[in-house]
């Protein structure tokens, strides 16, 4: 039998929760409230955290993009730029879980995406800052 061995790195959920109080701290620093989650490689929930007084449904956009920036490895920015055709844009319009608002970016290990954070509840600037500024505080930027 021939194979190869493949050494995989994975988000763990300490580093998932590191990555969504981060994302808390920045969006308190710019006076906003917003909801955070980070998944793993596959999109599924890690840790999650909302801040007081935001409601469900920027739980649940913060929730997509991030299953978004997993699934395609990429920033939910970069794939709006990406769906600018519009049969792209009405492809991805038919997954019921794609959000392409800015605010999902990918966690990146060796090239190879662990996982993914989602901001959602400023504006896209702001959701993007928010993700950003956690990934750079877990040394993940």
């Amino acid at each position: 039998m021939t194979g190869a061995v493949v050494a995989q790195h994975h988000l763990g959920s300490a580093t998932a929760l590191q990555l969504v109080q981060a994302a808390i701290v920045e969006a308190e620093r710019q006076g906003l409230r917003i909801a955070a989650v980070a998944v793993d490689a596959a999109g599924l929930p890690l840790a999650a955290l909302r801040m007081d007084g935001v409601n469900e449904a920027f739980m649940t956009a913060a929730t997509d993009k991030a299953w978004t920036a997993a699934a395609f490895r990429r920033s939910t920015d970069a794939l709006r730029e990406r769906m600018a055709d519009d049969e792209l844009r009405a492809g991805a319009a038919s997954r019921s879980r794609m959000l392409l608002w800015g605010g999902g970016l990918p966690v990146l290990v060796g090239g190879a995406c662990v996982g993914a954070i989602g901001v959602s509840g400023g504006l896209v600037a702001q959701d993007i800052a928010c993700a950003e500024a956690a990934l750079a505080a877990c040394c993940l930027a």
